[in-house]
């Protein structure tokens, strides 16, 4: 599940990139759509219609793919793991525990919401990219063990299920494997 962490984390830092770039541009470079140079009169006469900066808006398509990708890949895993691994009688509660999570990232979004103005979104960006690589590390290193066992127990578990291709004498070596383990 840690992948998912860090395809979010690549998708804020290309944001915190397109958003250099947007800056970087004119008519308005830091403040796109906010200086007089933006009020296009060529666009039917009308001062109120505005024109932006000069980026193809294709640019971002990345972005949303890296974020969406990313957001899949975790809530997938996330709901995978609990219906595999929560006992039965706290799976509800794992469960609101994870819009739990959601709710609070979206009063940190609100938070961030006055901060969200230019000329500062680079940084806001870039800021969400290393906070969200940082629990990516974290994440991997309190999780890595949990990680490791939940794949030893899928193989396994596929490995049963399976039907043997083997002889016999394989088939009863591994029953007598298995009661020398029970055994010790």
């Amino acid at each position: 599940m840690t992948g998912p962490f860090f395809v979010i984390a690549g998708g804020l830092a290309y944001a915190a990139g397109f958003q250099q770039l947007i800056y970087t541009r004119g008519p308005c470079f830091s403040y796109p759509l906010e200086c007089t140079a933006s009020m296009d009169s060529s666009l039917g006469g009308d001062l109120t219609k505005t024109k932006p900066n000069e980026v193809n808006v294709w640019i971002q398509t990345p972005l949303h793919f890296l974020l969406a990708t990313g957001e899949i890949l975790g809530i997938v895993s996330l709901n995978e793991y609990t219906q595999h691994e929560a006992p039965v009688s706290t799976k509800a509660m794992v469960r609101a525990l994870q819009e739990i999570a959601a709710a609070v990232a979206s009063a940190l979004g609100i938070g961030l919401g006055p901060v969200s103005k230019n000329p500062y979104l680079t940084i806001l960006f870039a800021t969400l990219e290393g906070t969200m690589a940082l629990s990516a590390v974290l994440f991997w290193i309190a999780f890595r063990k949990d990680d490791l066992d939940y794949r030893i127990t899928s193989a396994e578990t596929e490995k049963d299920a399976k039907p043997a291709e083997s002889d016999a004498s394989t088939k009863a070596e591994d029953i007598e494997q298995k009661r020398t383990m029970v055994n010790l």
